[in-house]
């Protein structure tokens, strides 16, 4: 209820950054390397730092459990990327635009008022803000390109993929086709998933093709226009922070 926690009790927003799980993985304590004392390999020391990470969860709920002012608490767990391990020859997250880059866990917990269900539909970072909204009753117009997560027969659509390094890859999935544009070098890839999921098989220069990439190519004009709304703050109706008095 926004009026009660209005005015009954202070409202807060924190992002926690972890970056334990990060680079080469080998920093992780002897104490703690749960599965391999002595890593061999990349994937040893990878299943050591995922694993201690995971459990340093039971931590944070513990410590917010003894917080009663944050009892009522929504807490979104997820990751802003993967890790290649070598699918592609690729041992680090800042090289290309394959799946293994992106594919992360999302965890939505907020205790007493979000049942348990799975999502099986490819989703994306986008998604979170207009979730969190839906969950929290607030139905003010955005401009947010996501969807919230609760929507029912939530319908196939674009789930673009970013990679900010090596000259920038802007990628889209709509099932089963996933296109993707190199910036720099002005490349562009496309793959169909369901008959390549290794995506080995660039399909972008069959004349076949021409018209799906026309429409992927307005996809991704459509996200550099919504990240310069991120940038000047263009995204929502002002008007909702007055429902929190900000």
């Amino acid at each position: 209820n926004i009026k009660k926690n209005k005015t009954t009790m202070p409202l807060y927003f924190s992002s926690l950054t972890t970056v334990s799980s990060h680079m080469d993985f080998s920093n992780v304590p002897v104490s703690q390397r749960y599965f391999h004392k002595n890593p061999k390999n990349i994937k040893e020391k990878y299943s050591n730092a995922i694993y201690v990470s995971d459990k340093y969860l039971q931590t944070f709920f513990s410590e917010l459990g003894k917080r009663e002012y944050l009892n009522n608490s929504l807490v979104v767990i997820t990751g802003d990327h993967s890790w290649p391990l070598g699918e592609h020859g690729y041992y680090y997250n800042e090289s290309g635009h394959y799946n293994e880059f992106y594919k992360t866990a999302a965890l939505f917990i907020w205790k007493n008022n979000i049942k348990n269900y799975s999502i099986k539909k490819p989703t994306s970072q986008i998604d979170i803000a207009p979730t969190i909204l839906d969950l929290i009753g607030i139905n003010n117009t955005t401009s947010f390109m996501g969807k919230s997560l609760l929507e029912k027969n939530l319908p196939n659509r674009y789930i673009y993929q970013i990679q900010p390094y090596a000259g920038t890859y802007l990628g889209i999935i709509s099932w089963p086709y996933k296109f993707v544009t190199h910036l720099s070098t002005k490349s562009n890839y496309l793959y169909n998933l369901q008959l390549d999921e290794d995506e080995n098989t660039n399909l972008s220069s069959l004349h076949s093709k021409k018209s799906l990439l026309k429409n992927f190519e307005k996809k991704i004009k459509e996200l550099k226009r919504y990240q310069q709304s991120i940038e000047h703050d263009n995204l929502f109706d002002k008007s909702l922070f007055n429902l929190f008095d900000l």
